[in-house]
């Protein structure tokens, strides 16, 4: 059998497979999802086996167990039960400090992230306090706020922080009046901006 025709065997028992788990269930309310089937399929040498029988499939009562199972598909909710904590990627211990709604332009501080970037945390705090920029106020005190989560959650002795992630992301615009000749009258848009800093510890 040529590589190609194992492919197309492949790609034939994964659509058996997918097809016979979609299958509206007697009470036409609920679907039986076919991740445990396919990830099944995968552990196993696909190829010297049939196509599960509508009695190998997975039965209503296991729904409940897999995480990535939707019922009652007129009302969805959150197919990603288990989402990883944020803070816990691959054993890091991670500090987290946000400001939020500052009257930044978002552009004007990605600049002034842009200066920091790959420097050592000391280094982007000393260019940030003799900074100019009216941003580097703002992240400057986010990652002091970050370092002091951090003691405040592990302890000053354990602590050895550096900068894993600062993100600068746009906000909502604040609208204000502007007056002009005439009686007309016109709006102001002035920009807000998120900053968020996360500290390996």
């Amino acid at each position: 059998m040529t590589g190609e025709m194992k492919v197309l065997a492949l790609v034939a028992v994964f659509a058996a497979d997918a097809f016979r788990c979609f299958a509206i269930t007697p009470d036409h309310t609920s679907f039986v999802s076919p991740v445990p089937l396919l990830r099944q399929r995968l552990n196993s040498n696909a190829l010297d086996r049939s196509p599960l029988s509508p009695s190998h499939s997975p039965t209503q009562s296991s729904l409940s167990q897999h995480p990535l199972t939707v019922t009652h598909v007129g009302k969805q909710k959150s197919v990603w039960a288990n989402r990883p904590d944020p803070q816990k990627i691959a054993g890091k211990r991670l500090v987290t400090a946000e400001a939020r709604f500052l009257r930044l332009s978002t552009i004007k501080t990605l600049r002034t992230l842009s200066e920091i970037k790959g420097k050592p945390l000391l280094e982007a705090l000393a260019i940030l306090e003799w900074s100019p920029r009216k941003p580097a106020k703002q992240v400057y005190k986010c990652i002091k706020s970050a370092l002091a989560n951090a003691r405040q959650k592990y302890g000053a002795n354990s602590v050895k922080p550096r900068i894993f992630t600062v993100l600068a992301n746009r906000g909502p615009y604040r609208k204000r009046v502007h007056f002009q000749s005439r009686g007309r009258a016109s709006v102001y848009r002035r920009p807000t901006t998120h900053i968020k800093v996360v500290l390996e510890v």
